[in-house]
């Protein structure tokens, strides 16, 4: 395996948007993905093995990014559908706090989920949920969640 395998290439692609590398992804979705995610965009992708969904959200510039996958775990049966949205069409984020970890000996909160969720006008919302903690930076999704809300104040403000 070389430096310009396209295996190599692809898992590194996926090493650096997904925060679980042990997620089986359809190799078919991680191909669209990262054609669709221009390099110096900001991107993280998530998976919900529950329901076998996975998701890329990129933020590059004033354009907010989303593409879905759901199905099987291999190319046989998987539906791809997502959005390329401008900033300007942000109309809301709504934010919440869920999931506290409440610590009895320091009588402190020491972890939680936050939970954005963006509407854009005439489209469906996307919703995107982060683990934090007081002392420690926000997880990828958190960090993306930060770069939209400050992305806002150049290229669109919620109406």
């Amino acid at each position: 395996m070389t430096e310009n395998d396209p295996d190599h290439a692809l898992r590194d692609w996926k090493r650096k948007v997904f925060d679980d590398n042990t997620a089986t992804i359809p190799r078919v979705f991680l191909n669209v993905a990262r054609r669709h995610v221009h390099p110096s965009a900001h991107a993280v992708g998530y998976t919900n093995s529950e329901h076998g969904i996975h998701t890329v959200t990129w933020l590059n510039g004033s354009q907010y990014g989303v593409l879905t996958c759901e199905g099987s775990n291999d190319d046989s049966n998987v539906a791809i559908t997502g959005a390329v949205i401008p900033l300007s069409e942000l109309k809301q984020v709504d934010i919440a706090i869920e999931d506290q970890h409440y610590d009895e000996v320091s009588r402190r909160v020491t972890q939680w989920t936050r939970r954005a969720t963006f509407t854009f006008s005439g489209k469906k919302d996307f919703t995107l949920h982060s683990v934090e903690a007081p002392d420690q930076r926000p997880d990828k999704v958190g960090d993306f969640i930060d770069r939209v809300l400050v992305a806002l104040v150049s290229y669109g403000q919620p109406g």
